[in-house]
């Protein structure tokens, strides 16, 4: 059995609707819950105070810049935790 990510149905959302985005809000920022969008930022920071503000819990939702597929900026993080 394939597990799958905790925000499969906004990832989802967002894949299916990139294009869409980006041709109507390149460079701003979608918050995603729920499998929808709700609303566009100019920054992601705008996008995480508006997700607290609608009271969403961390880890529920998904924010995205708004670019064509294969332009995104892809980071990785690294722990030193052993």
């Amino acid at each position: 059995m394939q597990k799958r990510h905790l925000l499969h149905n906004e990832i989802d959302f967002f894949n299916k609707h990139q294009d869409e985005f980006a041709a109507q809000h390149y460079s701003e920022y979608v918050l995603i819950y729920q499998g929808s969008h709700r609303g566009f930022y100019k920054t992601g920071g705008d996008a995480y105070r508006a997700a607290k503000q609608e009271g969403f819990r961390s880890g529920a939702f998904l924010i995205r810049q708004c670019v064509h597929p294969g332009e995104e900026k892809k980071v990785i993080f690294h722990s030193r935790i052993l």
